[in-house]
């Protein structure tokens, strides 16, 4: 087969790049027009800092080196070693249980997300009268895990075009995934007006495209991007405002939109010049403490707080939002030297999730394993929240999403005793493709 050479848009240094482009890159254009032409600039956050935040070449040196290591950790392939064995990647799906198991995971979790929004609100861990708990965070924190069924649903969707129906997904599965999941997930998130949770939504879409069907040139990449700056993002603000405070749709209004909020860059500087005065992050063992123990067999589990504590820090208003980004929340753990080592680590990691349960290299026609890495990627959206909170995230879909895997999966011994004609409705259309046409998709 011919090498498919370029890059992987996708993969997880590219997601990263994109992440400290859009969380760092642009706040150090946007603070280069402040400081040549205030007038243009709105609202930022930024302003409520009581350190400076002006740019700083040191701490923008560090994040680059930073990125650098977390590249060099990823491509040093260390992680290899525990890759699975041939006949694990190219385990075929079991369609009935996938099916299933997509409907049921999706109906429970997704059911679960909406009654929790309807009688608290949207990622509210408070109770309704604002004196403490409501008791319920393992509701919203269950809910968020419809991602999964949905990641699966487009994954194997995405595999079933490609193979032009050789997997098998049957037309109740396709019709669930286009018609109930997609739009109830799209709606919700317009509903509550989560910027990030429609980007979430876009993401997983787009990337059970890329590794299950075809994959993206870096101008489609560009098309999505524009897309979702200039339709998504601008227009979820617009809908969670009531209709007399909607601001005009200007060219001013895609920047405000992204910028007005974003804080990334002026944490990490004030973290980086001031490290030994900030505050102590929560600890790292909260990061599977959380992922891993539901508040209802450990009702005492701390709660989550170095935002509210650095915001007290940095401004002298707990509630005002800002909080350490990911290199700025290593960088509090284990200093400078160690926050380096912890992105090389970090690195490292992401090879270990992008082979264990990454798309197949080969490409096989069942495969079933990519679907959990499409529904890792947005926590690359969560650059400006640091590591604890995400990487908790990480963990309760990697310990539901396992499972989920292995019970879709066919049994290696049920592939192996099936007779030709029937091992899989998913080989007996696969046609030999010319030499020409073939491709091997290479793990980046």
């Amino acid at each position: 087969m011919q090498p498919n050479a370029g890059i992987d848009w996708l993969s997880p240094p590219s997601l990263l790049a994109a992440a400290y482009v859009v969380g760092f890159g642009f706040s150090v254009v946007d603070g280069l027009v402040e400081g040549a032409n205030p007038s243009l600039i709105g609202y930022r956050l930024r302003w409520v800092f009581d350190y400076d935040t002006g740019l700083s070449l040191g701490a923008l040196l560090y994040l680059l080196l930073g990125y650098a290591l977390f590249l060099l950790g990823y491509r040093l392939r260390l992680a290899a070693i525990v890759a699975p064995a041939r006949n694990v990647q190219n385990r075929a799906m079991a369609t009935r249980l996938a099916s299933a198991v997509t409907t049921i995971a999706f109906i429970a979790t997704f059911g679960t997300l909406v009654a929790y929004t309807a009688s608290v609100g949207y990622g509210r861990y408070v109770a309704l009268d604002d004196t403490g708990q409501s008791g319920l965070e393992n509701l919203s924190l269950l809910g968020e895990l419809s991602i999964l069924p949905f990641s699966l649903g487009m994954y194997r969707f995405a595999i079933w075009r490609r193979t032009k129906g050789a997997a098998y997904m049957s037309l109740f599965d396709r019709a669930f995934t286009w018609a109930i999941m997609l739009p109830l997930q799209v709606g919700l998130s317009v509903f509550i007006g989560s910027r990030s949770r429609a980007l979430t939504m876009v993401l997983v879409t787009v990337g059970a495209f890329h590794y299950g069907y075809r994959r993206l040139t870096a101008r489609l990449i560009l098309v999505l991007i524009a897309f979702c700056v200039l339709v998504v993002l601008p227009g979820i603000s617009i809908l969670r405002l009531d209709a007399d405070n909607r601001p005009k749709l200007e060219p001013s209004l895609l920047w405000e939109n992204m910028m007005e909020r974003g804080s990334s860059l002026e944490s990490f500087t004030v973290i980086f010049a001031n490290l030994n005065a900030a505050p102590t992050p929560d600890p790292l063992w909260l990061t599977v403490a959380t992922g891993l123990v539901p508040r209802a067999i450990w009702s005492e589990k701390p709660m989550a707080t170095t935002a509210s504590r650095f915001s007290d820090w940095a401004s002298g208003r707990r509630t005002v939002g800002l909080s350490p980004p990911l290199p700025g929340e290593l960088l509090l753990h284990f200093g400078y030297v160690g926050g380096l080592v912890a992105m090389f680590a970090l690195g490292l990691v992401w090879r270990l999730i992008f082979i264990r349960w990454g798309p197949s290299c080969e490409r096989a026609s069942a495969d079933s394993r990519g679907f959990l890495y499409i529904a890792l990627m947005p926590t690359f959206l969560s650059l400006d929240a640091g590591f604890v909170n995400p990487y908790s995230v990480l963990i309760r879909f990697l310990v539901v999403g396992v499972p989920m895997l292995i019970v879709c999966q066919k049994p290696a011994y049920l592939e192996a005793r099936a007779p030709a004609s029937r091992r899989g409705r998913t080989s007996r259309r696969s046609v030999p493709q010319p030499a020409s046409s073939r491709k091997t998709w290479r793990v980046e």
